[in-house]
């Protein structure tokens, strides 16, 4: 069967069959979860507005694109698979947890209230030669394990410009998460955190 949910959808929805398509923006204020084999949710790169948990406990959920979080008790994000989004927005001042999913975003990801807590999940932001995702400023706080990718397109051998996408930081604190290449003995100064050529 084919449906198209309603654009506000004000009780919690749980899918068991069928494949549905968000014709518009949907904003759902309790639950959505899909919990069948067969199930194909097709976002239909529309923005999703949810205030309750967003479940995926089977099935699939395709073409997410902007989803905001937006509740005013504590969310959870839970994927039996792991979930690609273009854009995710944390507005919930209570939080957003994932509980279950190693998920991925090509776009932006914004914690404007509360803390959005990974757990030991991983959240994975993609950067290929045409975009790189990114994380917008923030009002709020994120815990937990991110990949954040740079891409760096074929080239020879050479010095490369290597940034971080975060405010506040010296070379000494990446030293403690990656090998620093420079040319110049540990800790010198005007190179401190430098582990040497």
């Amino acid at each position: 069967s084919i449906a198209t949910l309603n654009s506000t959808n004000t009780s919690t929805v749980n899918i068991t069959n069928g494949t549905y398509t968000i014709g518009t923006s949907a904003t759902f204020t309790h639950n959505l979860t899909t919990n069948g084999a067969g199930v194909i949710l097709d976002l239909n790169g529309k923005p999703l507005t949810i205030a309750g948990n967003l479940t995926n406990t089977a099935g699939t959920i395709s073409n997410a694109a902007a989803v905001t979080f937006n509740g005013t008790t504590a969310q959870t994000i839970s994927f039996v698979t792991n979930q690609t989004f273009t854009d995710i927005t944390s507005s919930n001042a209570m939080g957003v947890s994932i509980t279950s999913g190693n998920h991925t975003i090509s776009n932006s990801l914004t914690v404007s209230a509360g803390n959005l807590n990974v757990g030991s999940n991983l959240i994975t932001l993609t950067s290929d030669a045409t975009k790189t995702a990114y994380i917008a400023q923030s009002a709020g706080t994120m815990s937990g394990s991110m990949i954040i990718q740079r891409f760096v397109s074929a080239r020879p051998t050479n010095y490369h410009d290597f940034s971080s996408p975060v405010a506040g930081t010296t070379i000494d604190d990446w030293d403690n998460e990656l090998y620093m290449s420079i040319g110049a003995p540990n800790n010198v100064p005007g190179y401190p955190g430098g582990d040497g050529t």
